[in-house]
């Protein structure tokens, strides 16, 4: 997981260009989270043999089945590591090659820094990016990127999110248990995050209240002021945690 700060027009850290670059670029003024995750419904596989830690990954598969992505993730009882390859399917095997620089992504490391049994386990890893941008409708919405899914074009997802604030729970004392919720800015350590805070301010789709709106609307620490408009609002917040960080 990592986040970016959006306030007052910039975003910290610096947008990737993937972002900055975007079709819809994302509004300025909200956070957006990025998580790199295995996506639920994609094939897990199986390597076919012993793996050492130079070897490319031979994975044992269905002649319909389909590998998808550029990031993998290997384990087994003893060690795991995520790398970038690419993919050449065999039909019933396919063959992982570990991607190198100038390719995007690439690898810190030719090395898989351990070796792994047959019948390893290897999984598709996704990185998914939620942000705020201009709706292709009307207003704001919710899109999303997905890195091995419609070649990673974003996707507008619901319309008339106007705010996203985010917070981040850290571990600052290695128990699993949150001791402070801090901005993405002031993150220091990410694999330290165990938990992230949302809220999100959504509107009608239409302007069909007979009120001015004259609320200021609080996103965790962040305070929206009144629209002055004839649009209905509602804040929703949640805070999720991280399973792989606190089991």
């Amino acid at each position: 997981m990592q986040g970016y700060e959006g306030s007052g027009g910039t975003f910290s850290p610096a947008l990737d260009p993937l972002l900055s670059g975007a079709a819809s670029p994302p509004s300025a003024n909200s956070d957006i989270i990025v998580i790199r995750t295995i996506r639920a419904g994609v094939p897990q596989l199986r390597t076919s043999k012993f793996i050492n830690p130079d070897d490319d990954v031979t994975v044992a598969k269905t002649d319909t089945q389909k590998v998808v992505g550029r990031t993998f993730v290997i384990s087994d009882c003893q060690a795991e590591t995520v790398f970038a390859a690419t993919v050449n399917d065999g039909g019933t095997t396919a063959t992982l090659t570990k991607s190198v620089a100038p390719a995007v992504p690439s690898n810190q490391s030719g090395n898989l820094l351990a070796s792994f049994a047959s019948g390893a386990l290897v999984t598709p890893v996704d990185t998914v990016i939620y942000y705020i941008a201009p709706s292709d409708t009307a207003g704001t919405a919710l899109w999303r990127i997905v890195s091995s899914s419609n070649n990673a074009v974003p996707e507008e997802l619901i319309p008339g999110v106007e705010r996203m604030e985010l917070q981040y729970g850290v571990d600052t004392d290695g128990d699993a248990i949150v001791n402070e919720y801090d901005n993405a800015d002031a993150v220091t350590n990410w694999s330290s995050v165990v938990s992230v805070r949302v809220a999100i301010l959504v509107r009608s789709t239409q302007a069909n209240s007979p009120e001015t709106d004259k609320k200021k609307y609080t996103l965790l620490n962040q305070v929206v002021p009144a629209f002055a408009d004839h649009y209905q609002r509602s804040v929703y917040t949640t805070t999720i945690t991280l399973r792989n960080r606190t089991t």
